[in-house]
């Protein structure tokens, strides 16, 4: 069965035995019967529109400030931001190392890691990746996680990870935690601190988490990853790689590389058509397409063993 599918069904459990119904009443009364249902699947859908309908409101680029993607990524993605000053910098900070210690993970992550052969590498190895896991995990309700990985455009240079943080913007009653442009710029902030080196890395992925609720209709890409994508792309088409997702509902790692030709979901029909995505992305053509034959997985959580 397909994945997104099984998700949805899996997701939504009593809008499924509704649907059911319908279909056994209707095969039992020529479907006269059921038509008494169809006010009760209308309102389960709009219930649920509303409900998972968040994330990066995107609009046609150009068109306007966006809160989901901003104009530009804290470095420039395709610059760099001026050097700050080096005054109260520590060692630490300023040495990069692929290996956590406990100062780095306590009170919270911080410091920049690395380096990597890739993005993906960087985000298959690093402990940023797990503990983004673990903390969403561990709090599903409340927030997604995310970080950056950035890269150090000097001769050899690397990827490197900045520490894991949760969005500001928690669960309610008609939306989710989602995370923000400006959130993974304050991951970035607690990578590099104060140091001057900042200048010589960009950012050319971002990585983010999805909980294990029932709200998010797929174990993919929401549209407004999708679009957050599209439109980086587009901002930075030499220099942007991919997104990344890490789903703490199958615990597997999914990547999605933008095409500059690639197009936003339902950026001309406003967002009503936004909001109906939002909760089923399946009736879109490009999400469809993007999920289906452009996403992938290329890492999975386990539980350690005694």
């Amino acid at each position: 069965m397909n994945e997104a599918l099984t998700h949805f069904i899996a997701n939504n459990f009593f809008l499924t035995l509704i649907l059911v119904a319908v279909i056994v009443m209707g095969l039992r009364t020529g479907f006269g019967a059921a038509r008494m249902l169809i006010p009760l699947i209308v309102l389960g859908f709009v219930a649920s529109t509303l409900v998972r309908s968040c994330g990066y409101y995107v609009i046609p680029q150009g068109a306007g400030s966006s809160p989901g993607v901003a104009t530009a990524l804290p470095s420039g993605a395709g610059g760099s931001r001026a050097p700050t000053t080096t005054s109260g910098s520590s060692l630490a900070q300023c040495r990069p190392s692929s290996t956590w210690t406990v100062a780095d993970q306590s009170p919270e992550p911080s410091g920049l890691h690395g380096p990597y052969a890739s993005v993906d590498e960087a985000v298959q190895r690093d402990r940023a990746s797990a503990l983004a896991y673990e903390f969403t995990r561990l709090n599903p309700i409340e927030a997604e996680y995310g970080f950056l990985i950035v890269r150090d455009q000097r001769p050899n240079g690397g990827y490197y990870t900045t520490p894991p943080i949760a969005a500001p913007v928690k669960s309610g009653v008609t939306e989710r935690p989602r995370f923000r442009t400006e959130d993974f710029a304050a991951s970035e902030d607690k990578a590099f601190g104060t140091c001057d080196y900042h200048k010589y890395f960009i950012p050319v992925a971002t990585v983010h988490t999805h909980p294990n609720v029932w709200w998010y209709p797929s174990n993919s890409f929401s549209a407004d990853d999708f679009d957050q994508a599209v439109q980086l792309k587009q901002m930075y088409p030499d220099t942007w790689e991919e997104i990344v997702m890490i789903n703490a509902y199958d615990q597997k790692i999914r990547t999605f590389t933008p095409q500059v030709n690639d197009q936003v979901i339902g950026s001309l029909l406003g967002a009503p058509y936004l909001a109906l995505v939002g909760g089923i992305p399946y009736v879109d053509v490009n999400w469809s397409v993007y999920a289906a034959l452009r996403v992938k997985v290329i890492g999975q959580f386990v539980a350690k063993t005694p």
